[in-house]
């Protein structure tokens, strides 16, 4: 049995060589062909993020200087049978989250990607593979989608392999579930390098502007009978009150929200024995202008489980270059944040936040184990509460770049989970920022 067992392993990793061999010369010849025949178009860059160069200090009298990129991407892209691929440098920020995405936050340091993207009508696919370090991967699909004038909706998937993991992994068919290919390619071929870390994002945006104003696909970029099928009825615009329907529509109000489940139970017997690792988020913006005045008020509440983003190869956390490519807040926490910006005008910025967070003994890269149980799920072992405040400036001095000076002050108790500990004090920086 055991030779039996050693063969089908040499055979299986010839049949990979052999198939990844044949879908690069396959690449190869399909992108060869599109160039020769006319019907890729010219290569175009594609660019765009946010990089600050700052100086800091602390009460300690401590002075650092640092450089922070958030959201850059740097991409090739080249248009091709109606759908445009891309490589290149990007740190992806994936759903509404306005202080964080669950899925995808843009925080992590750039990393290698290739893949594509495809629009259809009022839908847009997108799907890449990402090269990390040690020889990982990060894998990832999102569909964004508009109901209608006032409701878009999203499905996002990310998966994060280690080693030396199946070709049939990057697969590039739209649609493919990563959940679904893994627990295909993991049962056929038990190995450790094909159990992949694998993350379900479903986020939403709704436009209560658009719905209150009753707007139809009429509006939208339909005619005819759909600009009678108006989600809002004139009777019940009435009903609402014209005052307030007034007051709405002058406003832009959007809410939104996200949900992440990490490695949901296949198996629903389960979900009595095993706790749901799963984040969500939510949050309302208001935003009104007056001439080239305009102020935003926000406020976003973000909840995670405890062993979100980690799993039980410690290679495949939601990590990247040790910084977590989910919501900063990370795993066992919960935060409120409530921001106000103001515009004076298009050159100036002002913006306050406060921001109260809650955090349990949790961290990236401790996972869940049986004999855990469904104890200790949320906030657990001694929690650590902090309150931040902060104030900004920034000032646009040429097309993309801006100077920024920002001051805060900070409150935290049972300081790194330390019973009884505290921790007060604050920070200042300035410096510039180039947002492309």
């Amino acid at each position: 049995m055991k030779c039996k067992s050693n063969s089908f392993i040499g055979r299986s990793a010839r049949c990979r060589r052999r198939l990844s061999i044949r879908s690069g010369v396959a690449a190869v010849l399909c992108f060869a062909f599109a160039c020769m025949s006319g019907i890729a178009s010219a290569a175009s860059i594609e660019y765009g993020g946010r990089a600050d160069v700052f100086l800091s200090s602390t009460p300690a009298c401590e002075f650092g200087i640092g450089i922070d990129c958030t959201e850059v991407s740097l991409l090739l892209t080249e248009d091709a049978f109606k759908t445009r691929f891309f490589a290149g440098l990007a740190s992806l920020k994936w759903g509404p989250g306005r202080n964080g995405s669950l899925c995808l936050s843009g925080h992590a340091s750039p990393m290698p990607v290739m893949g594509y993207r495809l629009n259809k009508g009022r839908s847009e696919y997108v799907r890449f593979v990402g090269v990390m370090e040690n020889n990982r991967k990060l894998l990832g699909h999102r569909l964004d989608f508009d109901v209608n004038p006032w409701l878009s909706i999203g499905v996002a998937e990310t998966g994060i392999l280690s080693g030396d993991s199946c070709p049939l992994y990057y697969c590039p068919f739209p649609g493919l579930p990563l959940y679904a290919l893994q627990h295909v390619i993991y049962h056929r071929v038990r190995t450790q390098a094909n159990d992949m870390n694998v993350n379900l994002a479903l986020d939403f945006t709704l436009d209560l502007k658009e719905l209150c104003a009753g707007r139809g696909w009429g509006e939208f970029g339909s005619t005819g009978q759909d600009a009678v099928r108006s989600p809002v009825s004139a009777e019940k615009n009435f009903m609402l009150g014209t005052g307030f329907s007034t007051a709405i529509c002058s406003l832009d109000i959007e809410l939104y929200g996200e949900i992440l489940i990490d490695d949901a139970q296949f198996h629903l017997p389960n979900r009595s024995l095993v706790p749901d690792f799963v984040g969500c988020l939510i949050g309302l913006e208001i935003a009104n202008s007056v001439g080239e005045s305009r102020t935003i008020y926000n406020v976003e509440y973000a909840l995670i489980t405890n062993y979100v983003y980690s799993h039980r190869v410690p290679a495949n956390s939601h990590t990247y270059l040790g910084v977590s490519l989910g919501h900063p807040l990370g795993p066992d926490a919960d935060s409120l944040a409530v921001t106000v910006a103001h515009w004076p005008d298009r050159l100036t910025q002002l913006q306050f936040k406060a921001e109260f967070e809650r955090h349990g003994q949790g961290r990236i890269g401790l996972s869940w184990s049986k004999e855990y149980g469904l104890e200790d799920i949320f906030l657990s072992g001694v929690v650590e509460k902090s309150a931040r405040c902060s104030f900004v400036f920034e000032r646009e001095l040429m097309p993309y770049v801006f100077a920024c000076t920002s001051m805060g002050m900070f409150s935290v108790t049972n300081h790194e989970n330390i019973e009884g500990s505290t921790y007060t004090g604050w920070r200042a920086s300035t410096g510039a920022r180039l947002r492309l």
